[in-house]
Protein backbone atom coordinates (compact mmCIF):
# COMPACT_ATOMS: atom_id res chain seq x y z
CA UNK A 1 0.00 0.00 0.00
CA UNK A 2 2.87 2.36 1.30
CA UNK A 3 4.66 1.70 -2.50
CA UNK A 4 1.62 2.74 -3.86
CA UNK A 5 0.78 5.80 -2.41
CA UNK A 6 4.54 6.58 -3.38
CA UNK A 7 4.19 5.78 -6.70
CA UNK A 8 0.96 7.78 -7.15
CA UNK A 9 2.99 10.95 -5.67
CA UNK A 10 6.07 10.67 -7.65
CA UNK A 11 5.00 8.98 -10.92
CA UNK A 12 1.43 9.96 -11.70
CA UNK A 13 0.49 13.33 -9.71
CA UNK A 14 3.31 15.25 -12.01
CA UNK A 15 2.70 13.28 -14.86
CA UNK A 16 -1.06 13.99 -14.93
CA UNK A 17 0.15 17.51 -13.90
CA UNK A 18 2.56 18.35 -16.55
CA UNK A 19 1.71 15.88 -19.85
CA UNK A 20 0.42 17.77 -22.38
CA UNK A 21 -2.22 15.59 -24.74
CA UNK A 22 -1.75 17.95 -28.11
CA UNK A 23 0.41 20.13 -29.44
CA UNK A 24 -2.05 22.92 -28.83
CA UNK A 25 -2.26 22.78 -25.15
CA UNK A 26 1.71 23.97 -25.54
CA UNK A 27 0.57 26.90 -28.16
CA UNK A 28 2.30 25.26 -31.27
CA UNK A 29 0.45 25.54 -34.31
CA UNK A 30 0.83 23.54 -37.74
CA UNK A 31 3.56 25.38 -39.67
CA UNK A 32 2.78 28.46 -41.75
CA UNK A 33 -0.26 28.99 -39.74
CA UNK A 34 -0.08 32.02 -37.66
CA UNK A 35 -2.24 32.68 -34.46
CA UNK A 36 -5.87 32.78 -34.98
CA UNK A 37 -5.38 31.99 -38.72
CA UNK A 38 -6.66 28.40 -39.28
CA UNK A 39 -5.29 26.28 -42.71
CA UNK A 40 -8.17 25.67 -45.06
CA UNK A 41 -9.55 22.40 -45.25
CA UNK A 42 -8.43 20.73 -47.61
CA UNK A 43 -5.62 23.10 -48.91
CA UNK A 44 -2.39 21.59 -47.35
CA UNK A 45 -0.40 23.84 -44.97
CA UNK A 46 3.08 23.77 -47.33
CA UNK A 47 2.56 23.13 -50.94
CA UNK A 48 6.07 22.29 -50.86
CA UNK A 49 6.53 19.95 -48.58
CA UNK A 50 8.25 17.23 -49.63
CA UNK A 51 6.36 14.19 -48.69
CA UNK A 52 8.08 11.90 -45.64
CA UNK A 53 10.07 9.06 -46.67
CA UNK A 54 9.05 5.90 -45.07
CA UNK A 55 11.23 2.66 -44.32
CA UNK A 56 10.28 -0.15 -43.96
CA UNK A 57 12.80 -2.85 -41.30
CA UNK A 58 14.74 -4.58 -44.02
CA UNK A 59 15.93 -0.91 -45.71
CA UNK A 60 16.54 0.79 -42.58
CA UNK A 61 18.65 -2.13 -41.26
CA UNK A 62 20.85 -2.05 -44.60
CA UNK A 63 21.93 1.50 -43.78
CA UNK A 64 24.90 2.21 -42.06
CA UNK A 65 23.18 4.66 -39.81
CA UNK A 66 20.69 2.65 -38.52
CA UNK A 67 23.94 0.46 -36.98
CA UNK A 68 25.56 3.36 -35.70
CA UNK A 69 22.81 4.72 -34.19
CA UNK A 70 21.73 1.39 -32.41
CA UNK A 71 25.62 1.21 -31.37
CA UNK A 72 26.08 4.55 -30.22
CA UNK A 73 22.66 3.61 -27.79
CA UNK A 74 23.18 0.27 -26.78
CA UNK A 75 26.91 1.25 -25.92
CA UNK A 76 25.89 4.51 -24.30
CA UNK A 77 23.34 2.94 -22.25
CA UNK A 78 25.61 0.48 -21.39
CA UNK A 79 28.74 2.10 -20.08
CA UNK A 80 26.42 4.45 -17.84
CA UNK A 81 24.99 1.34 -16.21
CA UNK A 82 28.31 0.04 -16.10
CA UNK A 83 29.33 2.97 -14.23
CA UNK A 84 26.75 3.28 -11.74
CA UNK A 85 27.19 -0.92 -10.93
CA UNK A 86 30.58 -0.54 -10.18
CA UNK A 87 31.22 3.03 -8.60
CA UNK A 88 30.82 1.85 -4.80
CA UNK A 89 33.39 -1.11 -5.47
CA UNK A 90 35.37 1.51 -7.18
CA UNK A 91 35.17 4.20 -4.82
CA UNK A 92 36.16 1.80 -1.74
CA UNK A 93 39.00 0.25 -3.82
CA UNK A 94 40.11 3.33 -3.64
CA UNK A 95 40.27 4.28 0.22
CA UNK A 96 37.40 5.94 0.19
CA UNK A 97 35.09 5.06 3.51
CA UNK A 98 32.51 2.47 2.54
CA UNK A 99 29.67 4.98 3.65
CA UNK A 100 30.93 8.01 1.82
CA UNK A 101 30.92 5.58 -0.96
CA UNK A 102 27.65 4.80 -0.75
CA UNK A 103 26.36 8.23 -0.56
CA UNK A 104 28.28 8.80 -3.98
CA UNK A 105 26.16 6.10 -5.35
CA UNK A 106 22.91 7.67 -3.70
CA UNK A 107 24.28 10.91 -4.69
CA UNK A 108 24.43 9.66 -8.58
CA UNK A 109 21.41 8.23 -8.61
CA UNK A 110 19.96 11.46 -7.61
CA UNK A 111 21.45 13.74 -9.83
CA UNK A 112 20.71 11.03 -12.76
CA UNK A 113 17.19 12.02 -11.90
CA UNK A 114 18.09 15.96 -12.15
CA UNK A 115 20.02 15.75 -14.61
CA UNK A 116 17.72 14.24 -17.14
CA UNK A 117 15.04 16.13 -17.23
CA UNK A 118 17.19 19.51 -17.27
CA UNK A 119 19.20 18.01 -20.91
CA UNK A 120 15.24 17.41 -21.67
CA UNK A 121 14.41 20.89 -21.21
CA UNK A 122 17.38 22.14 -22.87
CA UNK A 123 16.88 19.42 -26.07
CA UNK A 124 13.56 21.59 -26.81
CA UNK A 125 15.21 24.60 -26.83
CA UNK A 126 18.67 23.88 -28.10
CA UNK A 127 19.76 21.80 -31.10
CA UNK A 128 20.05 18.13 -29.86
CA UNK A 129 23.22 17.51 -31.20
CA UNK A 130 25.08 20.35 -28.78
CA UNK A 131 22.95 18.96 -25.99
CA UNK A 132 24.84 15.45 -26.77
CA UNK A 133 28.02 17.24 -27.32
CA UNK A 134 27.87 18.96 -24.20
CA UNK A 135 27.20 16.09 -21.98
CA UNK A 136 29.40 13.61 -23.25
CA UNK A 137 32.22 16.43 -22.61
CA UNK A 138 31.01 16.50 -18.81
CA UNK A 139 30.87 12.87 -18.53
CA UNK A 140 34.39 12.45 -19.72
CA UNK A 141 35.28 15.72 -17.62
CA UNK A 142 33.97 13.47 -14.80
CA UNK A 143 35.20 10.34 -15.54
CA UNK A 144 38.45 11.89 -15.40
CA UNK A 145 37.45 13.07 -11.94
CA UNK A 146 36.72 10.09 -10.69
CA UNK A 147 40.33 8.94 -11.19
CA UNK A 148 42.15 11.44 -9.58
CA UNK A 149 40.35 10.16 -6.31
CA UNK A 150 42.27 9.13 -3.47
CA UNK A 151 41.31 8.00 0.10
CA UNK A 152 41.99 11.72 0.87
CA UNK A 153 39.13 12.93 -1.05
CA UNK A 154 36.22 11.69 0.62
CA UNK A 155 34.21 14.71 -0.28
CA UNK A 156 35.48 15.04 -4.02
CA UNK A 157 34.50 11.80 -4.70
CA UNK A 158 30.59 12.86 -3.51
CA UNK A 159 31.37 15.95 -6.04
CA UNK A 160 32.43 13.50 -8.76
CA UNK A 161 29.58 11.04 -8.14
CA UNK A 162 27.00 13.90 -8.20
CA UNK A 163 28.61 15.42 -11.28
CA UNK A 164 28.85 12.49 -13.07
CA UNK A 165 25.15 11.56 -12.18
CA UNK A 166 24.43 14.75 -13.49
CA UNK A 167 25.77 14.53 -16.90
CA UNK A 168 24.88 11.53 -17.59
Amino acid sequence: LALGVVTLILVIAPGAIFMRRTPEDLGLRPDGEGPGESVEEGQPSHPQEQPEVSWSLGEAIRTPAFWLLSGVGIFGTISGSIIGFHQYPYLTDKGINPAVAAMGLGLYSLFQGVGAPFWGFLMERWSIKAVINVTLALSAVAIVLMLMLTASTSVAALGASAFLGFAQ
